[in-house]
């Protein structure tokens, strides 16, 4: 998993272990955590079933004139068991 924050250089923004930890809420399986309204309709997107399964994360930030984020995945493996 690839990440980049873009923030102004000036802007309140928060550390990347609470961003990781958003991003992975979003695109893990709610099931087990129960409902998440906060999340709205991102509340239906599981791309994974445990954040265990991300074996690597690139994380970077950078110079903005407006606050964004993306994320970019390179491989997912589909294999949804646990183990």
């Amino acid at each position: 998993m690839d990440v980049v924050v873009a923030a102004p250089p000036s802007g309140a923004r928060s550390d990347a272990t609470n961003y990781l930890g958003g991003i992975v809420d979003v695109l893990q399986d709610k099931g087990p955590r129960g409902p998440l309204p906060r999340l709205g309709e991102l509340a239906l997107v599981d791309l994974f079933t445990d954040d265990r399964q991300i074996e690597e994360i690139s994380y970077r930030l950078e110079r903005s004139e407006s606050a964004s984020f993306t994320v970019r995945l390179d491989r997912l493996h589909l294999d949804r068991t646990h183990g």
